[in-house]
Formats: structure tokens, C-alpha cells, sequence
């Protein structure tokens, strides 16, 4: 956009450049339980210039390569509980932002992260390591 005063011999030029979000960061997984988890993560530095709408976040197994969207529609916060996992299963999660020109890259996967098998839980239970819910 240029805007200039007519005759004058100076003008601004005012630039705005949008972009796809960045990457977010490495996400935290807390409240595990046998099948379900809550996963929690910060925004990601570079926004594109524009807001972020939501994120997308995704899941796989340990050790397969295939990673599989968790949530059905767009997360809006920066936490979300994942349900329906096997329990006794090694998991990893990873996060993309989206704004209104698309998606941008996934960040770094997450920690390893265990479900609790039954035997496990009811001994978490036991010594007050999670909720009894």
C-alpha cells in the first residue's frame, strides 16, 4: 500500500507479510491414565503474522512411523485430552498450529509416554499418584 500526499516528493510504503505459523513447541504429557492422556504444549513463536485459529494434534505408537490425527475438530486451547488409547502402550504426540493462510510445521514430538496398564493404575490409585476418576 502507498500513500502519498499529491506533489510531495515523499511517500511510505507500509509492508505486511503473512505466513504460515511456525513450529510449536515440544509438547508436555501429564494425568496419564490406562486410555487417555492430557497433553499440553505453548504457542508457537511465530504466529505468521496473523492469529492462530487452532492446532492439530497427532499420535502414534512406539515404534510405528504412521501418526494419526487425535482430535476431530480444531483444538482452540493449548491443552486437550487424548482418549481411546491402548492401554499399556508407549505413545509420542506432536502439534501444528493453523492460522488463516493453512497449517504450519509440527514441532517436536513429545517424551515417550506409557499408558497404565490395570495392575499399574490401581496401584497409582493406591498411592495417590492420580486422580480415582
Amino acid at each position: 500500500m502507498v500513500l502519498c500526499q499529491p506533489f510531495c516528493d515523499d511517500f511510505i510504503l507500509l509492508i505486511c507479510v503473512l505466513d504460515i505459523p511456525g513450529p510449536s513447541a515440544k509438547p508436555s504429557v501429564k494425568d496419564v491414565c490406562s486410555t487417555k492422556v492430557t497433553v499440553s504444549w505453548t504457542k508457537p513463536k511465530f504466529d505468521g503474522g496473523t492469529t492462530i485459529l487452532g492446532y492439530i494434534l497427532e499420535c502414534r505408537s512406539v515404534p510405528s512411523q504412521d501418526w494419526t490425527k487425535c482430535n476431530a475438530s480444531t483444538i482452540t486451547d493449548t491443552t486437550y485430552t487424548v482418549t481411546g488409547l491402548e492401554e499399556n502402550t508407549t505413545y509420542q504426540f506432536k502439534i501444528a498450529a493453523e492460522n488463516k493462510l493453512g497449517i504450519g510445521p509440527f514441532g517436536e514430538e513429545s517424551q515417550d509416554v506409557t499408558t497404565l496398564g490395570k495392575k499399574n493404575l490401581k496401584s497409582a490409585k493406591l498411592l495417590g499418584l492420580i486422580n480415582s476418576s
